[in-house]
């Protein structure tokens, strides 16, 4: 079967690219032929330009402050991480050679089957404002299978509005997943197919997949609890790491990325491949982050989730407690020490759910 991607695999993000290549690499393990479908929107670039942080709101001073700054501080980096997310993206997922601008194109391309997602696809304040077109498969033609996998958003980031044209839109959809229960319960009751909750795609592959991509030479030398954090406020979260760093008796590094104004050991721009080498060489890993958390699940290394309060722990929280781990969230601030998980356990238990969630793929495709 030819199988058309639509998630956002051109975000220079590290959990947007890994999402998508193991969904690929999953959908390639069923010898299917499949690539990511060319859709390049404007949003999916604005938070990693390199002028990001300049806006006029904040004045003309502000601006001329933040040129200067990402100019002297940002250019050698950006630039090289530009390039290696390029290079990931070349090497490793597959694209379409027609690009794609409306729905309309997507109807005339000769796919069997279009999957969209993982990934917050559905959530309007990552997607311009608006439920976009593209990721809600807004075409008509009945040759080609419209199917969602482990596809996301938070009912609180959505309007009435939005909501009543998403529900119009994915029940003409043959197969409906999604990644959190919540969402499940709450999208359920304005839908006529039922909807199956699978696993983040990076969850997909075991461990020894992932190993095969992971270089054996360490980007760090010495012993290193590793930080990687999206969101929140870096200092506290910062201190409260430096102490499980000394229990250690390790050196606290920070993965968290584009910002120049890094910590001492501060790993700027890291690409995919060098996260995963990150992480797995780490003694323990503090995160705010989903694909930080389950990456570190994965690599069967010791973690803490900080759980923020500010309604976007809900991905975490999910996973944590379908796996038995709750004991792994922290709140920010609180003491950490040394992390004793059964990995045996939670591996047994991600089995259970990679087959289901493999099964729901293969059905889908029918």
């Amino acid at each position: 079967m030819r199988i058309g991607i639509l998630t956002f695999h051109t975000a220079k993000n590290i959990g947007a690219q890994l999402q998508a290549f193991a969904l690929y690499v999953t959908l390639k393990s069923f010898n299917h032929d499949v690539q990511f479908i060319r859709y390049e929107p404007s949003y999916l670039a604005k938070p990693y330009r390199f002028f990001r942080n300049v806006q006029l709101k904040n004045g003309i001073l502000s601006c001329i402050k933040q040129i200067l700054l990402h100019i002297l501080f940002d250019t050698k980096t950006w630039l090289r991480t530009i390039n290696h997310y390029n290079e990931f993206q070349k090497k490793y997922l597959p694209i379409s050679s027609r690009e794609v601008r409306s729905s309309r194109d997507l109807s005339e391309l000769e796919y069997d089957a279009f999957i969209v997602g993982s990934d917050q696809i559905w959530n309007p304040e990552i997607t311009g404002g608006k439920i976009d077109d593209i990721y809600s498969l807004n075409f008509k033609n009945n040759n080609i299978k419209k199917i969602s996998y482990a596809a996301s958003f938070s009912e609180k980031h959505i309007s009435d509005q939005q909501l009543k044209s998403l529900i119009k839109r994915l029940n003409s959809f043959d197969a409906i997943s999604v990644r959190e229960d919540v969402l499940k319960t709450f999208l359920q009751p304005y839908l006529k197919a039922d909807i199956h909750v699978v696993l983040d795609p990076t969850l997909l592959l075991k461990k020894e997949q992932w190993l095969q991509y992971i270089p054996k030479k360490r980007i760090i030398k010495e012993k290193y609890v590793l930080i990687y954090q999206a969101r929140g406020n870096k200092k506290e979260i910062v201190e409260q790491s430096k102490k499980l760093a000394e229990k250690y008796e390790a050196v606290l590094y920070d993965a968290s990325g584009m910002n120049y104004r890094i910590m001492k050991n501060g790993i700027q721009y890291a690409n995919p491949i060098e996260f995963l080498n990150l992480i797995y060489y780490a003694e323990a890993i503090v995160t705010v982050s989903f694909h930080g958390t389950a990456l570190s699940i994965i690599l069967e290394k010791p973690f803490y989730s900080i759980i923020l309060g500010d309604g976007r722990d809900g991905r975490v929280e999910n996973l944590l407690k379908s796996i038995n781990l709750t004991s792994q969230m922290k709140i920010c601030g609180e003491a950490l020490e040394k992390p004793n998980i059964d990995f045996k356990e939670v591996a047994n238990l991600l089995d259970e759910y990679r087959h289901t969630s493999k099964e729901y793929i293969v059905n889908s495709l029918l």
